[in-house]
């Protein structure tokens, strides 16, 4: 299971998984990367505030099983 919130968000985005997260990607609507981060963690905080207004979607992996969720920058 994976948590992302707020959701709509502004500045940060925030990640919370049962296991270790090993690779986070958020995905502009077009299914752009635009933003990577490699962690072994947890949890995430993610910096979203240079980008764009619009939807975006989180893709993450703990190395078994990927998630995805869309979540709202505003």
């Amino acid at each position: 299971k994976l948590s992302v919130y707020p959701n709509p968000a502004t500045t940060t985005l925030t990640l919370v998984a049962e296991n270790k997260l090993k690779n986070v990607q958020l995905l502009n609507a077009l299914g752009k990367t635009v933003l990577t981060q490699t962690v072994i963690s947890n949890r995430l905080s993610l910096d979203i505030s240079s980008l764009p207004n619009g939807i975006y979607l989180v893709h993450a992996t703990d190395g078994k099983r990927t998630f995805t969720q869309k979540v709202l920058k505003e």
